[in-house]
């Protein structure tokens, strides 16, 4: 025998309270235009290339803040490991792995004769 539906609720939810009018995001976004198009009307010009030095700035400031506040609330250590059940749990490594430019010794490793230098390669 298979269990009885649950039941369907007669009434709607209440609506909620109403909020004044300054804190609507809608009504504060059309204020926003409504001044921006205020201040073109009225001839003031914005310098955009410090707009754009002070947007990044202050984009790079919000990354860093995003960072350290990220490891301030953290509760687990960061792993260089795969999450259980993606995959490996063995570290991460690119495809193919690192590799020295051509002609370069790897670290900790002689050079190899036989393989072109960077001058090499392109003389004849």
């Amino acid at each position: 025998m298979s269990p009885a539906p649950a039941p369907i609720a007669a009434d709607p939810a209440p609506d909620p309270a109403p909020k004044a009018w300054w804190q609507s995001r809608a009504i504060i976004g059309a204020l926003v235009v409504v001044a921006a198009q205020g201040l073109r009307l009225t001839g003031w010009e914005i310098d955009t290339e410090a707009l754009t030095d002070a947007l990044l700035n202050a984009l790079s400031l919000l990354g860093a803040a995003l960072a350290w506040w990220g490891r301030v609330q953290a509760t687990r250590p960061i792993s260089r490991r795969v999450a259980p059940g993606l995959g490996s749990d063995q570290p991460l490594r690119r495809a193919g792995g690192l590799r020295p430019a051509a002609g370069a010794a790897a670290p900790g490793l002689p050079a190899d004769p036989g393989r072109p230098g960077p001058l090499d390669a392109h003389s004849s």
